[in-house]
C-alpha cells in the first residue's frame, strides 16, 4: 500500500532548532521523528512511500536513502515552490498510479491504529476520511465538525477562542481515493483544509472523519519536543527505541543513550533524554531536559530545557527552564542563562556571562491571542513593547499600504510609530493617521485604501490594540495569526531604494464625521442631545439639528469611547442598548424599503424576527458568506456608532418614517426580548464539553455555539480564562433564565 509523507515544512515555530535541519529530523530519543513514523506505516503494511521536500531537503534523503534499511521503497519529490498541503499531494498522482493513498505529515509522532482507520475508510466509503483526535488544547489545529457517525459537516481552522466548540482536531492524517487527487489543480498553492474539503463537504460521497484515541502531537515547538518526549518516558507514547543504559544511575523516568558518557557522580532526572554523543561531567544535574549530543561540564545546572548536538557547558554554568541552545553553542564556565532564553547556532559566550534574552533572532516572551472581538490587550513595557509592535508591523503577506494611531499617552504613541517602522522595514508604504478613535481608524482604513490600520488606545498602564482591513473591517482569522506568530519570527528587510518616507494623513475625525452626515438627509428642525462623542456633535450640526441639554421630549445619544457601538435613551427616559438600537436600525431600514441589513452575528435573535416580519431575510456577518460580507461593507450603520447615530436620526425625521418622529415609538415597535447570562469554571476541556451540547441540541458555531430550544434562544462559548459563558435570550425573563440554569446544569453533568 502506498502513502505520502508531506515532509517540506519549515519548522519556524521550532527555531532555533530548525534552523540547520528539517523539522521531520529532530530526534525524539536519539531517533528523528520521521524514522519513528516510516516505522509505524510499514508495521501497517504502507511499504511504497512518497515524500515530497522542500526545507533543507539533503539531510532527509541522505539518512533514508531508498527506504531498504527499513523493509520499504522510497520516492523524493521536491517542491521548487510552495504548493499547499494539498497541492504537494496532487503533484504525486503518478506516485498514486491510480490506487488509495495514505497522506501523513512527517513531522507529528503518533501511534494510532492506522490498520483500523483503513477499515473504517472503507467501510464508509466516502471520498476522503481524515483521522481525528479529541484534543484539549485546539487553538493551535484545525477543528473537525462531525456527526456521531463520522460525516464531516465542517471546519473551524485554527480557530479564536470563542469557536472551539468542538474537542477534535484534525491531525492531518488522510485517506483518500484515487479520483480525490484528480480534484487538485495541477498548478498554485492548495490546501486540504480551506480548498480540497470545502468541496469535497458539498458532493457524494462525502467527507468522514475517524476519531482515534491513540496518541499524536504536532511537535511543533521546542515545549511539544520536551512532552512529547516525556510522553514517550511514562509510555503514553509507546515507541521502539534503544535500551537506556543500565549502569547509569538515574531518578526514573529517564532514557540514557547507550551511545552517551555519564560520569560517576551527576544526577540524572527525572525526566532527561541523554542522546547519543552526550556527555555528562561529574556533579552535574539534569532534569526535565533534552541533551541531543551535548556536552555538559561538571557541577553544571541544566532543568526544562533543549541542547542540542555540539553545544557545550563550561564548568559550573546554570541554564534555567525554556531554554534552547541550538547546534554548537559554547557557554563558558560559570555563566547563567535565565528562562526561556534561545541561543541560535554557532554561538559563543565567555566565561562567566548573564544572559537574560536571546542571542540572535529573539523570540517575544508572550502568547499573543485576539480576543472575540478581534482586539488585543495588554500591559504597557510588559505584554507590549516597541520591539513587539517593530516585529508585528514586519509581519504578514500581501500587505502594501499600512497606517497607524493611537490616544491616551506617549506610549501607544510610540508603539504606533514602532509598527509603522517595522511596516515599513518590509518596503511597505506607511500612513501616520490623526484619528483619537478606533471608529474614525477603521473609516479611514477604508478610505484610504489601507490594507492594515492599527489604532491603539491607552489608558495607564493598559492599552488595547484594534486592527482593522482595507474595508475598515476586524481582521480575518488568517490575517490574525500572522500577527499573534510576529514575536516568534524574524522579519524582512526591504532593500533601501525600496523604503519610502512614511505619510501623514490629516483631518480623519473630520472626513468621518462628514461621511456619517452624507448618509443621513437634512435635519433641520430636528432636536435631539448628545451625552458623548465630539463627532457625533460635529455630523448632526452638518445636518442643521439643533443639539439641546438632555431633557424630557428628545431623544438623548451617547457614543461609546472607541466609537463603534450607541446607546440612547428616548423621548420617555428609557434607555436603550447598542444592540436593542441595532434592531431599531433594521426595523426602519426595511420599512423605509432600503433593503437589506448585515448585523453582526452576535445581535439579538429578536432582530430575526423584525427581517420576518417585514417580509426579509436577516443577514449575518459570518454566517451568510460574501453576500453578507458586501453588504456590511456598503452599509456600516451596524459597525459604527456614529453611523448608526445618524441614521436613527435620518429615520426619526424623514417624512417617509412611520414613527411620527419619536425614538420611544420605533423602540415600542420591537419584539420584546430578555436575556441572561452566567459563567460556569469547568475542568475539562470547552471542545468536548461543546461538543457533547451540540449532539444533543444541535446548533450553529459561527461563533460560541448557538443552539435554539422552546424556551429560546442561547449562546455558549469559551473564554481564555478556563470558563464557560452561556447567554440566554426569550421573550421574558423568567424563560431566559430557566434556559440559562438548565444549560448551565447539563453542562456541569457532562463535566464531571
Amino acid at each position: 500500500m502506498k502513502a505520502i509523507i508531506l515532509a517540506g515544512g519549515e519548522g519556524s515555530r521550532l527555531r532555533p532548532l530548525s534552523l540547520l535541519r528539517p523539522k521531520p529530523m529532530l530526534r525524539l530519543l536519539g531517533i528523528p521523528l520521521l524514522e519513528h513514523l516510516i516505522r509505524l506505516l510499514a508495521d501497517h503494511g504502507y511499504t511504497e512511500l512518497c515524500m515530497t521536500l522542500g526545507y533543507l531537503p539533503e539531510p532527509i534523503r541522505t539518512y533514508f536513502g531508498d527506504g531498504a534499511e527499513w523493509n520499504v521503497s522510497i520516492e523524493y519529490r521536491a517542491e521548487k515552490l510552495p504548493l499547499g498541503t494539498a497541492g504537494s499531494v496532487g503533484a504525486c498522482r503518478d506516485f498514486a498510479g491510480g490506487e488509495e493513498v495514505l497522506v501523513i505529515s512527517g513531522d507529528a509522532a503518533c501511534a494510532a491504529d492506522l490498520t483500523a482507520f483503513r477499515r473504517f475508510h472503507r467501510e464508509k466509503g466516502g471520498a476522503a476520511t481524515l483521522l481525528a483526535r479529541p484534543c484539549r488544547d485546539a487553538l493551535e489545529y484545525g477543528l473537525v465538525l462531525a456527526d456521531p457517525d463520522g460525516r464531516v459537516r465542517g471546519f473551524i481552522e485554527k480557530p479564536s477562542p470563542d469557536r472551539v466548540c468542538t474537542d477534535l482536531v484534525n491531525t492531518g492524517i488522510y485517506l483518500l481515493k484515487p479520483e480525490v487527487l484528480d480534484r487538485i489543480p495541477g498548478e498554485g498553492a492548495w490546501d486540504f483544509a480551506s480548498d480540497l474539503f470545502p468541496v469535497l463537504l458539498e458532493q457524494e460521497p462525502g467527507l468522514y472523519a475517524w476519531e482515534s484515541r491513540e496518541y499524536w502531537n504536532d511537535v511543533g515547538t521546542p515545549e511539544a519536543l520536551l512532552r512529547t518526549s516525556f510522553d514517550v518516558l511514562d509510555g503514553r507514547l509507546p515507541l521502539t527505541v534503544p535500551p537506556s543504559r543500565p549502569d547509569v544511575q538515574v531518578i526514573p523516568p529517564c532514557w540514557v543513550s547507550p551511545q552517551a558518557a555519564v560520569a560517576r557522580g551527576a544526577r540524572v532526572g527525572p525526566y532527561a533524554v541523554i542522546g547519543p554523543g552526550s556527555r555528562l561531567g561529574a556533579g552535574c544535574r539534569v532534569d526535565h531536559s533534552i541533551l541531543d549530543g551535548a556536552a555538559v561540564s561538571s557541577c553544571c545546572r541544566v532543568t526544562g530545557s533543549i541542547l542540542a548536538r555540539g553545544v557545550f557547558l563550561g564548568e559550573g554554568t546554570e541554564v534555567r527552564e525554556g531554554c534552547v541552545l541550538a547546534d554548537d553553542v559554547t557557554v563558558g564556565a560559570g555563566s547563567f542563562l535565565q528562562a526561556g532564553v534561545k541561543v541560535w547556532p554557532g554561538k559563543t559566550l565567555a566565561e562567566g556571562s548573564t544572559l537574560t534574552r536571546s542571542l540572535a533572532g529573539e523570540r517575544i516572551q508572550i502568547r499573543l491571542c485576539f480576543d472575540r472581538d478581534a482586539r488585543l490587550r495588554g500591559r504597557a513595557g510588559t505584554e507590549f513593547t516597541p520591539e513587539l509592535l517593530l516585529r508585528m508591523g514586519n509581519a504578514g503577506t500581501g500587505l502594501r499600504r499600512c497606517g497607524a494611531a493611537s490616544c491616551g499617552g506617549g506610549y501607544a504613541a510610540l508603539l504606533a510609530l514602532a509598527f509603522l517602522t517595522g511596516s515599513a522595514s518590509a518596503g511597505r508604504e506607511t500612513c501616520k493617521l490623526d484619528s483619537s478613535d478606533p471608529a474614525s481608524a477603521a473609516w479611514a482604513s477604508a478610505q484610504y485604501g489601507l490594507d492594515l490600520t492599527l489604532f491603539i488606545r491607552q489608558e495607564g498602564e493598559r492599552l488595547t490594540l484594534y486592527f482593522f482591513d482595507r474595508a475598515g473591517l476586524p481582521l480575518p482569522r488568517k490575517r490574525q495569526r500572522e500577527l499573534e506568530a510576529a514575536g516568534d519570527r524574524e522579519g524582512t528587510c526591504a532593500l533601501p531604494e525600496e523604503c519610502r518616507d512614511p505619510g501623514l494623513i490629516l483631518g480623519t475625525e473630520e472626513a468621518h464625521a462628514a461621511a456619517a452626515a452624507a448618509g443621513c438627509g437634512p435635519l433641520q428642525g430636528f432636536r435631539a442631545a448628545v451625552t458623548g462623542g465630539r463627532s457625533l456633535i460635529r455630523a448632526l450640526r452638518c445636518r442643521q439639528a439643533e443639539i439641546l441639554p438632555p431633557g424630557d421630549g428628545i431623544p438623548s445619544f451617547r457614543l461609546s469611547e472607541d466609537g463603534l457601538t450607541l446607546e440612547a435613551t428616548d423621548e420617555e427616559g428609557r434607555s436603550w442598548s447598542w444592540d436593542r438600537l441595532l434592531c431599531a436600525l433594521l426595523r426602519a431600514e426595511l420599512r423605509g424599503g432600503e433593503g437589506p441589513l448585515c448585523l453582526p452575528y452576535s445581535a439579538p435573535e429578536a432582530a430575526e424576527e423584525v427581517a420576518a416580519q417585514e417580509g426579509e431575510r436577516l443577514l449575518r456577518l459570518g454566517r451568510d458568506g460574501q453576500t453578507a460580507e458586501e453588504v456590511w461593507r456598503l452599509r456600516p450603520y451596524a459597525r459604527d456608532g456614529l453611523f448608526l447615530a445618524l441614521r436613527l436620526c435620518h429615520w426619526l425625521h424623514s417624512a417617509r418614517s412611520p414613527f411620527q418622529g419619536r425614538l420611544a415609538d420605533l423602540m415600542d415597535s420591537l419584539p420584546a426580548y430578555e436575556t441572561r447570562e452566567t459563567e460556569l469554571p469547568i475542568r475539562s476541556g470547552s471542545g468536548r464539553l461543546l461538543r457533547a451540547l451540540r449532539q444533543e441540541y444541535g446548533g450553529e458555531t459561527v461563533s460560541g455555539l448557538k443552539l435554539r430550544t422552546a424556551k429560546g434562544c442561547a449562546t455558549v462559548s469559551p473564554d481564555t480564562l478556563g470558563k464557560l459563558r452561556i447567554r440566554a435570550e426569550s421573550t421574558a425573563m423568567e424563560a431566559a433564565g430557566e434556559l440559562c440554569a438548565e444549560l448551565r446544569e447539563r453542562l456541569r453533568q457532562l463535566d464531571a
